[in-house]
């Protein structure tokens, strides 16, 4: 029967479908998320406790009669947004600050705090709205042979919309949907139960938050609220998903202020595999976004398809660039010769081509040259063909180095890197009359040296917790030819009236889904297994070097470390079958926060459980995370430490592994023992990793790696850790 996946959306920002909320025009109300104790509320403390409401939502209006003086013609219900019931305890209401003050100060409250807005896949694509791209045109049973269980995989996809039409929601050759789903397809305006089917199988939109911030300007789509991000979860989880796949995120905040982390700890305890992407930050370091060890983290890697775009210069020089091929053009000689403009000493806007500020009698007919910055990169080709100019070059800026993300541009354009900037400028500012010509090489595949790490990918060491390597791993999320709305030209601009059913977009928005079909797709193999052995056998499968077998390179031109890739770039056909795996019980991320030195209260902020620190850690002494990768953070004065990994064999019985070092620089990396047997399948060995560093940190990070590599005829399995070395400045 093959591999199949079920998709269902959970839409932040489905618009038109609500009346603005709590009569916006008390211009000093704003959303909060409310934090319960259901487990602790008693008589004596003055809140009745959740059981004897008829319902968690009557709970929730109570900490509302409570907290708030209502006019008589109003009632509680009228500020509440949504009353959460699976992966958060409490709920989402408009408040004023004195009301949540008030709110705060009631017993069983555990905490207030104001919604916060987290970017959506529009701004992690760098993009406009985009839905996930999955659809199997070929039989899997041969790549992927355990596969093949009859176990069907449900993908919940939180992001900013869907377009059912979309022929990658076509469901000929998909069953039914599993008897086990419980969720519903939510009509609406322009979505009707009726658009899904036996592919996507359910939907729901969610903007409450949102409007009640956002009043006068519901359309922003970048904005999506906590509150929202918190229901969709709340939904996927008790609907039946086996993935939650959130293409969501931004900047790394702490993990008990982090609603994606709390939604996602209570989501991973009941079985669902999260995957987030980490965000587009890099290359700075510590950037990496969604660091929670509960879930997986995504970066973003390149493919080996290309679309060049070179500019001939008049002076005979050709310099690389890449577009997509916008129209009619001569593919052997390039489009028409053009006189080039680049305002170098005009206005920072004129640079930077800011709609409005290019001149029609300096531009008309001619190639300009744009900065990129400030705007999007469509954007800006919109602002030349406005001031009636004939074509593009986008060029990149020192931050940006060779970076080579591609647009479906308006007028013919294309992106060329620093180096070929620098030269460019330098042609056009020497030249009494420079030319150029755009010569289209429409589609290039495997002449690349591919995959590398893009530039933007978020970058790691973890800023809450370097004591976790995060990035996870990395996955294809530049330029990919992704599924596009029927409403919008490919461009995403509201002036392109070109319709495409696909576009090419790029961000760790677009690595994050292919993460998630890996993650169902080892579910599906193997669906009595953990989120935690779903993330091992995608981690410890992961290649480290490219298509010509070179170490995989960072955008920055130089190797990728582990705190650009994670633990590599992930190969879906290992990651089915990956010999030994590292389970982590829910409790031991307990323990893991107890040793990070959160308190208990904010333990409880994620967690939803009570925990006494001091008697988890007696009873845990010397504990690690079993975390697949292995990191360690030197503090002053700290030169040493030892970590226990324990893996489980889900190869082969009767198999014997040994161990592999390469030691970080500088430092000693011991392991015992050396070699595991194991007789029978699930059985389970400890080893311990020892790591020496020298005193004073010879850098700021180190990295190696150990792989436990199969003897014998079935010697086919490497199962490989990154080791990373921190030297945390206090």
């Amino acid at each position: 029967m093959g591999f199949r996946l079920f998709f269902v959306f959970f839409h932040l920002l489905f618009f038109c479908l609500f009346p603005v909320l709590g009569s916006a025009g008390a211009e000093n109300l704003q959303s909060y998320i409310v934090q319960l104790h259901p487990h602790e509320a008693t008589a004596s403390s003055g809140d009745a406790g959740e059981a004897v409401f008829a319902s968690k939502m009557h709970w929730h209006l109570s900490f509302l009669e409570k907290s708030v003086a209502w006019e008589r013609e109003k009632r509680p219900s009228s500020r509440l947004l949504y009353s959460y019931r699976t992966v958060f305890d409490g709920f989402a209401a408009q408040l004023t600050e004195e009301e949540a003050a008030a709110l705060r100060e009631l017993p069983g409250v555990a905490s207030v705090r104001a919604d916060r807005r987290v970017l959506g896949a529009r701004l992690l694509s760098d993009r406009r709205v985009g839905a996930v791209r999955v659809r199997r045109r070929h039989r899997t049973d041969a790549l992927f042979p355990q596969s093949n269980t009859g176990s069907d995989t449900i993908i919940g996809v939180l992001d900013t919309g869907v377009w059912p039409e979309n022929p990658s929601f076509d469901d000929r050759g998909m069953p039914p949907v599993p008897a086990r789903w419980q969720g519903v397809c939510q009509g609406g305006e322009h979505f009707n139960a009726t658009n899904c089917n036996r592919k996507l199988i359910g939907a729901r939109f969610y903007s409450k938050g949102h409007r009640a911030n956002y009043p006068t300007n519901p359309s922003d789509a970048v904005s999506l609220m906590d509150s929202d991000i918190l229901a969709g979860m709340d939904d996927a989880v008790r609907d039946g998903v086996d993935v939650l796949s959130l293409s969501l995120g931004g900047f790394p905040i702490p993990l008990f202020e982090d609603s994606i982390a709390i939604g996602s700890f209570r989501a991973t305890t009941r079985g669902v595999s999260v995957v987030c992407a980490a965000g587009n930050n890099g290359p700075s370091p510590s950037s990496v976004a969604n660091e929670a060890p509960w879930v997986i983290t995504v970066g973003a890697g390149t493919l080996d398809r290309r679309f060049p775009a070179y500019v001939r210069l008049g002076n005979g020089r050709i310099l690389y660039g890449e577009s997509m091929f916008p129209g009619k053009v001569d593919l052997k000689n390039g489009g028409k010769e053009l006189e080039l403009v680049y305002a170098a000493s005009g206005t920072r806007e004129e640079m930077y081509c800011i709609k409005g500020a290019l001149s029609a009698a300096t531009v008309a007919g001619k190639m300009v040259v744009c900065d990129r910055g400030i705007t999007g990169r469509a954007d800006k080709g919109e602002a030349v063909k406005q001031a009636g100019g004939a074509a593009m070059i986008l060029a990149n800026s020192e931050i940006n180095q060779e970076e080579d993300s591609v647009d479906v541009h308006v007028l013919p354009s294309t992106l060329i890197g620093y180096r070929e900037a620098v030269e460019l400028k330098n042609y056009v500012s020497s030249t009494r009359r420079p030319v150029a010509r755009i010569v289209f090489g429409g589609t290039r595949i495997g002449r690349a040296r591919a995959p590398a790490v893009a530039l933007f990918s978020a970058r790691g060491p973890s800023l809450t917790n370097p004591s976790v390597l995060k990035p996870d791993v990395v996955a294809p999320g530049v330029n990919i030819i992704a599924a596009w709305p029927g409403n919008l030209g490919p461009s995403g601009l509201e002036g392109d009236a070109r319709r495409s059913d696909f576009t090419v977009l790029s961000g760790t928005s677009m690595a994050c889904p292919h993460v998630s079909g890996i993650a169902a797709l080892i579910r599906s193999a193997h669906p009595s297994w953990s989120p935690a052995m779903v993330r091992s056998a995608i981690m410890t499968t992961a290649d480290v070097t490219d298509r010509q077998g070179k170490p995989i390179m960072d955008g920055n031109g130089g190797k990728a470390d582990a705190y650009a890739m994670g633990a590599g770039h992930v190969n879906p056909a290992r990651a089915v079958d990956p010999g030994l795996v590292y389970d982590i019980d829910p409790a031991d991320y307990v323990t893991h926060l107890c040793n990070l030195g959160y308190t208990h209260m904010e333990i409880f902020k994620i967690t939803h459980a009570g925990v006494n620190c001091t008697a988890v850690l007696e009873r845990n002494a010397g504990f690690s995370l079993n975390y697949p990768s292995i990191s360690v953070a030197f503090k002053t004065n700290t030169t040493s430490a030892v970590l226990q990994r324990t893996v489980t064999n889900v190869g082969t019985p009767n198999s014997t592994y040994t161990a592999q070092v390469a030691a970080p620089h500088g430092v000693r990396v011991r392991v015992s023992p050396a070699t595991l047997t194991f007789s029978e399948f699930g059985e389970k060995k400890s080893f311990r990793v020892a790591v020496a560093a020298p005193s004073p940190a010879p850098r700021d990070n180190a990295e190696g790696y150990l792989v436990w590599k199969q003897s014998g005829e079935q010697g086919k399995r490497r199962v490989r850790s990154p080791i990373a070395v921190t030297w945390v400045v206090e």
